[in-house]
């Protein structure tokens, strides 16, 4: 195989393999994310919810 060709496969090959592994690790971290941060918040200022009524929606949605 040519040396121009090989780099190119190389190249591409190098690139695919890193895109899988930044694909990856956002669909890794990416229902964590969902769930706990965002959507607790979300339903708390829906509510408008402090003090225990807080700790119930946050363990509410938790749950769910």
């Amino acid at each position: 195989m040519p040396p121009r060709q090989q780099q190119l496969v190389f190249s591409v090959s190098g690139l695919l393999g890193l895109s899988c592994a930044l694909m990856a690790s956002v669909a890794l971290g990416l229902p964590l994310w969902l769930s706990g941060a965002v959507l607790c918040r979300t339903g708390a200022e829906l509510v408008n919810a402090t003090g225990a009524e807080l700790e119930q929606v946050l363990n509410t949605s938790m749950a769910a």
